[in-house]
C-alpha cells in the first residue's frame, strides 16, 4: 500500500471520528482509569513544556486542539500553532482555541521554514505515519531546539514484554489508525536518525493494560493515590507504562538542564 493511500485512509478515519464524537471526551467525563491515564499523560507533557518556557510551540497532529487550548490559556507561550490531517477536527480546534493558529497539512511535509518553533510536540501520532523517520526529521527541521514525542508503549504489560514490538509497518488498524508499535530503544533510534539527542523519558499507565475491566470505575478521591502509584512505578519500570513521553533536543544545540520538577499540571 502506497504512502498516499495510507494517508488518505487515515484522513478518512479521522474525519469520521470528528463527525461521530469529540476526542476530548476521552479525557473529560465520568472518572475511569483510562481517562485518568490520559490526563496524567497530558499533565506530564504540560509540565515539561511549561518548565522549558518556549516562546513558540507547534503541535503536530493537534486533533481538536486540546493542547493548543491549554497552552493559550495557561502559559506565556507567544505563538501556539496546531496542524492536523483532518479538517473536521481542526474546525473543533479553532473553536476550542481561538487564540491559536491552525493549518490542515501532512506532518511529514510541514509548511514552515527551518527553526520556526522553539518546541515541536507530536503526541500519539508517530505510530500512525507511513514513514516515521522522515517525520522525525521534519519535526527536527522546523524546531529550533526541542522536540517532544509521546507514543503508546509496545511493552505496556507483561504479555507484551514476552514478544518483540513490530517496528515494521503492519496493516492499518481501522479502529486505532495505528501502523506501528514502538518501545523505548526504537524511539531512541528514531530520534538519533532525526538529528536529536534524548534528554528525558517518562511513562504512565502501569496498571492500565489488562486492568480496564477490573478498574472500569473508581471513586474520584482515589485518583491522586493512583496517580502517585503510577508515577512511582512507571519511573522504576518504564516499559510497563501504557504511554511513554520523550523529550529531545537538536544535537547542534548545547543541552541545558531542565528546572527542578514541579507538581504535575492540572490541565483544564
Amino acid at each position: 500500500m502506497s504512502d498516499s493511500t495510507v494517508k488518505a485512509e487515515l484522513r478518512d478515519i479521522y474525519e469520521r471520528r470528528a463527525e461521530q464524537h469529540g476526542h476530548q471526551e476521552l479525557y473529560w467525563g465520568e472518572p475511569t482509569v483510562d481517562r485518568m491515564v490520559y490526563r496524567r499523560r497530558m499533565g506530564i507533557i504540560c509540565r515539561w513544556i511549561t518548565q522549558l518556557a518556549p516562546a513558540s510551540l507547534l503541535d503536530v497532529g493537534c486533533g481538536e486542539g486540546m493542547y493548543c487550548r491549554w497552552f493559550t490559556r495557561n502559559s506565556e507561550i507567544e505563538r501556539v500553532v496546531g496542524v492536523d490531517l483532518s479538517e473536521g477536527r481542526l474546525e473543533r480546534a479553532r473553536r476550542a482555541a481561538p487564540d491559536a493558529e491552525f493549518h490542515c497539512c501532512d506532518g511529514a511535509t510541514l509548511p514552515f521554514a527551518d527553526d520556526s518553533f522553539d518546541l515541536v510536540m507530536c503526541s500519539e501520532v508517530i505510530e500512525h505515519v507511513p514513514d516515521p523517520f522522515a517525520m522525525a526529521a521534519e519535526l527536527a527541521r522546523v524546531s529550533s531546539r526541542y522536540v517532544l514525542i509521546s507514543v503508546p508503549n509496545a511493552h505496556g504489560n507483561i504479555a507484551q514484554i514476552l514478544r518483540p514490538p513490530s517496528g515494521g509497518e503492519h496493516p492499518l488498524d481501522p479502529l486505532s489508525g495505528h501502523l506501528r508499535e514502538y518501545d523505548r530503544p526504537m524511539i531512541q533510534r528514531l530520534l538519533r536518525r532525526g538529528g536529536l539527542k534524548l534528554l528525558q523519558v517518562e511513562s504512565c499507565g502501569v496498571y492500565y493494560r489488562g486492568r480496564k475491566k477490573l478498574f472500569g470505575w473508581y471513586p474520584q478521591r482515589f485518583e491522586r493515590i493512583l496517580a502517585t502509584v503510577d508515577k512511582t512505578v512507571s519511573r522504576i519500570y518504564p516499559w510497563l507504562g501504557q504511554y511513554t513521553i520523550f523529550l529531545a533536543e537538536k544535537i547542534r544545540r548545547t543541552v541545558s538542564a531542565m528546572k527542578p520538577e514541579a507538581s504535575v499540571c492540572s490541565p483544564g
